[in-house]
């Protein structure tokens, strides 16, 4: 039978979280646990998450406060525990959540059913796709999901046994790019050639969804430029990567998705430099 954990970064936001966490309670999936990564909250989600009785949440406490806004430093974390308990079993998956999102239990069901009917898959996008032609799909995929959140896919403990190199980055502690670097990290081992990974699409409406419409804002707008530069940095290389090992039509898509990422990357690092300037010269 296959298993789930769910991964889930929390940091202050009691009442979403509880949302977040019974939305996958109610969903009557037969093997699955929630690993929690708290970063340093207030007492009172401390306290509710030290009362916290139930078999399928298990709960990672950090009282160091410097790594509280390091996001991939927790995710990390949440990856090591799920390789400690699976020790690399194929027939586990993980898939990461936000405290600030929650799935519909309902849908989560539907797809842990079809994963427990083939758990030989590496890794499974949640997607919803309108045509069966896969050559197409995996344009679609890999341009789109690029641009979308840490919630979208399941990877299987086995791949990332394999491929314990592949890590969220931690070094330059911010809240911005790091699971999409991530993701594209994952894809270029996937997409590899020299690899036989397997790859299959859940063809399923998202089954999450997002309480806070502004919070890709508020996440770049509080970091400094050149942390922002050496994170987008990453990411542009990451997806040259991708680039470089797929099809000449898959690289036209690509190409124009470095594209756009570097246009909108810019523009977001002219408003951090013009904000950081208008700062500086605040204190002169």
């Amino acid at each position: 039978m296959t298993k789930v954990y769910y991964g889930i970064l929390s940091n202050n936001r009691l009442k979403t979280l509880k949302k977040t966490i019974n939305s996958i309670l109610t969903s009557n999936i037969k093997d699955f646990k929630i690993i929690i990564y708290d970063s340093s909250s207030n007492k009172e989600l401390i306290n509710f998450l030290k009362v916290i009785n139930n078999n399928h949440i298990l709960v990672i406490t950090n009282n160091d406060f410097k790594l509280s806004s390091n996001e991939s430093y927790g995710r990390n974390r949440i990856i090591d525990k799920v390789l400690e308990l699976s020790k690399g079993d194929s027939n586990t998956y993980l898939r990461f959540i936000d405290d600030d999102d929650y799935f519909n239990s309902i849908g989560l069901k539907l797809e842990y059913d079809l994963i427990n009917s083939n758990n030989k898959v590496d890794m499974y996008f949640v997607y919803k796709i309108s045509n069966n032609d896969y050559k197409v799909i995996k344009i679609f995929v890999i341009k789109d999901l690029l641009y979308s959140g840490i919630a979208n896919y399941y990877v299987s403990a086995n791949f990332l046994y394999n491929n314990h190199n592949i890590c969220f980055d931690e070094i330059t502690h911010t809240r911005f790019c790091e699971d999409l670097i991530f993701f594209a990290r994952m894809l270029n081992s996937i997409y590899n050639p020299k690899n036989s990974y397997i790859v299959d699409f859940l063809n399923s409406d998202f089954s999450y969804y997002c309480y806070k419409v502004d919070r890709f804002s508020r996440n770049y707008y509080s970091i400094s430029s050149s942390n922002y530069k050496k994170l987008t940095s990453l990411l542009i290389m990451e997806v040259i990567k991708l680039y470089n090992l797929n099809t000449p039509v898959l690289k036209k898509e690509l190409n124009l998705l470095v594209t756009n990422y570097k246009k909108y990357f810019n523009h977001v690092y002219s408003i951090l430099r013009e904000k950081e300037n208008l700062n500086n010269d605040k204190t002169n």
